[in-house]
């Protein structure tokens, strides 16, 4: 089933808003327009040397020792290196507008958010507490808070990176860019059909799936948000930004491809979930 809603904040919730499908273009012309577009890494920025330094819990040597007989090396070789220094944004370099305040949801849960940032912070996803004048530059995006999975005890920091309208981060990256095609639920069950009843099924996700990758330090001035007269930078690939699916499909594309090379007979993914299946009666999923 293809997904028609992307989301925007509202100043109390997330709405769904219907986009129009386009089919994403295949890998190595992508991979060709997107290092075009990308603006020049510049030699200084504007963010605290703690928050340039890159954190990911992926090992390059192992993800290189599997894709050495990868059909697409040049894709394998972006792949590597951004997970070394980390991944462009894909903004154009255009002008940014600070956000005055975050969303009420923020504010109505101060202690979710003080949770969170405790976490992220521990993790070296985030870095921060820092006092606004030693961040010159640096983009304060709003952000709120939601139940995750519509679970009380289980929430989600959502940071609002396509507000203000015209002149937010997600308006300085291109959409043409980020267009992306999806596994629909149609192929799954005809697979499923064509295995028999009593099909082995088993679904699998990856925790904190953006924040697997690390944003580079040329953009991460673009990812900081403000609490309680602080700023704090993100240092991962965030949930709301446009370029984010696009770019987590690249490695759960590849991840695929090592898990299938490895054996695995059936395997897709719609973005971070994955589907898996073995014969009726057999102890092989």
């Amino acid at each position: 089933m293809n997904c028609p809603y992307s989301y925007i904040f509202s100043d109390t919730l997330l709405e769904p808003i219907h986009r129009q499908d386009r089919k994403s273009v295949p890998y190595p012309q992508w991979l060709q327009q997107w290092q075009t577009h990308l603006t020049p890494i510049p030699l200084f920025n504007n963010i605290p040397l703690v928050a340039s330094f890159v954190h990911t819990p992926l090992i390059p040597a192992a993800w290189l020792h599997h894709m050495r007989h990868h059909p697409h090396q040049d894709l394998v070789q972006y792949f590597l290196q951004s997970i070394t220094t980390g991944f462009r944004l894909g903004s154009d370099g255009s002008a940014t507008q600070s956000a005055k305040r975050n969303l009420q949801s923020a504010a109505d849960h101060p202690a979710i958010v003080d949770e969170y940032l405790h976490k992220e912070l521990s993790l070296v996803r985030i870095s921060g507490p820092y006092p606004p004048s030693t961040c010159p530059g640096v983009q304060i995006n709003r952000f709120g808070v939601i139940p995750k999975n519509h679970q009380q005890d289980k929430w989600r920091l959502i940071t609002g990176l396509s507000h203000p309208s015209g002149s937010s981060v997600n308006d300085g990256i291109p959409s043409q860019l980020c267009t992306l095609t999806y596994v629909t639920i149609d192929e799954a069950i005809l697979s499923i059909l064509k295995s028999g009843r009593n099909t082995m099924l088993a679904k699998i996700d990856s925790k904190s799936a953006f924040h697997l990758l690390p944003a580079h330090s040329a953009d991460r001035h673009l990812l900081g948000m403000k609490w309680r007269g602080n700023v704090y930078i993100d240092h991962c690939i965030l949930f709301g930004l446009r370029s984010a699916p696009k770019l987590f499909k690249i490695l759960a594309d590849l991840l695929a491809w090592i898990t299938e090379n490895e054996g695995v007979s059936y395997l897709i993914h719609y973005l971070d979930d994955y589907l898996t299946m073995g014969p009726p009666g057999s102890t092989i999923c």
